[in-house]
């Protein structure tokens, strides 16, 4: 009974019509590379459906590189072009007294290359709650922590992901 609803669909009878010219009219190779590529198109998109994480919110920037081909847009965010100029200002008004954007220590540990060293996300938990971080018995967290005598960062939970995009990348090209 359910295959013969099946039968009636509208979808069921559009393939039957589209074999049905292509039987009449296409040739045994250019049938194979149709219906090759019809299949790569409903698994491709199937793919997508099913593993891509639709609950998150996703930036026109991340949106256009995911259809020109560029999946792992998380692996280099810095790649997505951030003002460096709102970084460089942050950077002065909040960093600049205990960390430079070198390797040199002042208060705190010299900056340049911090993007290599931890990840992204781990960076902005840090800035914006370091002793959450330290507190949930992070290694390197804790490491640091020792390493410079239990001061504690100041806390910038006010900073967005963006904002400290944009600090990392001035840093980087420093």
């Amino acid at each position: 009974m359910y295959f013969q609803k099946a039968l009636k669909t509208k979808l069921f009878r559009a393939f039957c019509l589209l074999f049905y010219y292509m039987e009449k009219y296409i040739s045994y190779i250019s049938k194979f590379v149709f219906l090759t590529l019809i299949l790569l198109i409903l698994s491709f998109g199937t793919v997508v459906y099913f593993y891509y994480d639709y609950s998150k919110p996703v930036p026109v920037l991340e949106r256009l590189q995911f259809f020109c081909g560029v999946l792992d847009v998380q692996s280099n965010p810095i790649a997505n072009t951030p003002n460096q100029a709102l970084g460089e200002q942050i950077f002065k008004n909040n960093c600049a007294t205990c960390h430079a954007a070198t390797g040199e220590i002042v208060v705190g540990p010299g900056l340049k290359g911090i993007a290599k060293r931890k990840q992204i996300d781990w960076i902005i938990k840090w800035v914006n709650n370091p002793q959450k971080v330290i507190k949930s018995g992070d290694k390197y967290a804790v490491n640091l922590y020792e390493k410079f005598n239990r001061a504690e960062m100041t806390a910038y939970p006010n900073l967005k992901r963006e904002e400290i995009i944009s600090v990392i990348s001035y840093i980087d090209n420093q």
